[in-house]
């Protein structure tokens, strides 16, 4: 009992110090003989060298050790993680260390994706690109994806598609408010936009490579082949309002134009 409460420190940890508090506690219970010595030996004695491992790591590692957790802490309030709870032993400092590493890599990734995103818009809009609507999804599988459109030529849009895990997708397209493949005439007409879009985006990466961003594999483009020519529903994405009322409008225009063919006829 004498042992015991010698181990009891404030510099052990809570958890600790609580089982040397029931240990003592038992022990009092105890009458004889045989039970105090087994007990000293099952429960107390394990006690006593996990006190002078702590101690011990402590006085080699905990400077080390406090700073990584410090460390790690900060990582979590920033990346909205939950943060978990690591022993001071060595095993937990390696994993610790492991998880502190990982969440580093985390957080330059998405800093460095947030910046090449941030580029791509600044040069977009430079270039004359509107953005006209915007989507974002999250699977089941929680990868997800934001997706912006951007005017074009002659009704045409571009589809820009940034993924969670850095890969960005441009597509040519035309518009409509539902699910539909393209006829023969718009198939042939958008693989002429690609064609040229294949040509503008040549500008659009020098631009890039200007504010140090070189897409290299992050980037996926679409072949100017008639396969890849489709049909975009603006009913998938939040348009802005501006873009909104000129549809509408445009709509309004084309109601107009054929109700009033319908009553020539």
């Amino acid at each position: 009992e004498n042992m015991l409460n010698q181990l009891l420190n404030d510099s052990l940890p809570r958890v600790m110090q609580d089982e040397i508090h029931g240990a003592i506690a038992h022990l009092q219970r105890l009458e004889d003989h045989a039970s105090i010595v087994n007990y000293a030996s099952i429960t107390a004695l394990p006690l006593k060298k996990r006190a002078e491992a702590f101690w011990a790591f402590r006085k080699a590692w905990g400077m080390y050790f406090d700073a990584l957790q410090d460390r790690y802490r900060g990582l979590c309030v920033h990346l909205g993680e939950i943060p978990k709870d690591y022993q001071q032993t060595m095993d937990d400092m390696a994993e610790l260390e492991r998880e502190v590493n990982q969440l580093e890599y985390q957080m330059n990734h998405d800093a460095q994706q947030a910046y090449i995103s941030k580029s791509l818009d600044e040069v977009m809009s430079e270039m004359g690109y509107q953005v006209i609507g915007n989507r974002h999804v999250t699977k089941k599988s929680g990868k997800s994806f934001t997706s912006k459109l951007l005017t074009y030529d002659d009704g045409a849009v571009v589809n820009v598609t940034e993924t969670s895990t850095g890969q960005i997708t441009m597509e040519i397209g035309s518009t409509d408010e539902k699910d539909r493949v393209p006829d023969a005439n718009e198939r042939v007409a958008l693989q002429k936009k690609m064609e040229q879009f294949c040509v503008d985006f040549q500008e659009i990466e020098k631009r890039l490579a200007d504010l140090g961003v070189v897409l290299d594999s992050r980037l996926m483009m679409a072949p100017p082949e008639e396969m890849y020519a489709q049909i975009i529903n603006l009913s998938d994405y939040e348009l802005v309002e501006e873009y909104r009322h000129d549809t509408r409008k445009h709509q309004a225009a084309v109601s107009n134009v054929q109700r009033a063919k319908v009553r020539d006829e």
